[in-house]
């Protein structure tokens, strides 16, 4: 990552000798004019221009790639990486999750733990035997020194395991692991 400059500075005109910027006006042969800046500064600004603009966009778009947004509570809880930024619906999700639990009365809603052992696929995923709309999914963890992120679709939550070891969130596919996993029941 790029270390951006903060220390950009603006002219500051002499007032001494000017109170606005001067310029001298040359005629070219070409029919056409060029002019100077001949504006006396007690101070030089800095240069600003389109490598300024680009640095400070390839920065940002590095802190905020879209590969690294999470929309939705069932990828929430089980991050294990940093890096992640939640978008507001995702918070929007957690805040109506806890709403509804708060609001419940129903004993069903005890914090449930589960292990699952397999073997990931071609893909460096697991099923974790869990149904989004069944279940909240709090955390999922996995051991061997690896890192998970989750997923789901219709037939329930995935996770995919990682090697933590790398910034690139390399897949570990055919791995035998063995993950826990924290949920509790939909009210």
């Amino acid at each position: 990552m790029a270390t951006l400059p903060t220390n950009f500075k603006d002219d500051i005109l002499d007032t001494s000798v000017n109170t606005r910027r001067k310029y001298r006006m040359y005629e070219n042969a070409d029919g056409t004019v060029e002019f100077e800046d001949v504006t006396e500064y007690s101070q030089v600004g800095s240069e600003f221009g389109a490598g300024q603009i680009n640095d400070i966009n390839e920065e940002v778009n590095q802190k905020f790639d879209k590969n690294m947004v999470v929309r939705d509570l069932n990828t929430i809880g089980a991050i294990t990486k940093e890096g992640y930024v939640p978008d507001a619906l995702a918070f929007k999700e957690v805040y109506n999750s806890l709403e509804e639990l708060k609001n419940s009365s129903s004993s069903n809603n005890a914090v449930k733990t589960k292990t699952v052992t397999g073997t990931t696929s071609s893909q460096g995923s697991l099923s974790l035997g869990i149904n989004p709309t069944e279940h909240i999914l709090l955390s999922v963890s996995c051991g061997g020194g690896y890192d998970v992120t989750t997923l789901y679709n219709s037939s329930g939550y995935h996770c995919r395991v990682l090697e933590s070891s790398t910034s690139e969130c390399k897949r570990k596919p055919n791995t035998s692991v063995t993950v826990e996993v924290v949920y509790m029941d939909r009210v």
